[in-house]
């Protein structure tokens, strides 16, 4: 039952309708338990992935100047914050980089 609440919910949040929102949620936990009824499915906690979201979000708000109110928010220090930018920056020329290629 949580997990129709769980989807219900951030159904809604993305601008689904109710009614809509609690049909999408009650036919993919009725498809999720067709499926896999009966078996162990294990979530991760996801902490690479936080990593990344974190690190995604420092760098879309970093304006050139803010890396010691950043490092205040996301409660790191300055030169995490260095580091953090600086491989987004190269990710982001390397990827440019590849475009250019023939």
């Amino acid at each position: 039952m949580s997990t129709i609440l769980h989807l219900e919910t951030e159904l809604k949040s993305c601008g689904i309708d109710k009614d809509t929102a609690e049909k999408i949620s009650h036919s993919t936990v009725d498809n999720l338990r067709k499926d896999y009824g009966g078996e162990h499915i294990y979530f991760p906690k996801g902490k690479e992935l936080d990593a990344i979201l974190k690190h995604h979000e420092i760098y879309k708000r970093w304006n050139g100047h803010n890396q010691v109110e950043l490092s205040k928010e996301f409660n790191m220090t300055v030169p995490a914050i260095y580091r953090i930018l600086k491989k987004a920056h190269q990710k982001e020329v390397d990827e440019r980089q590849n475009q250019l290629a023939f």
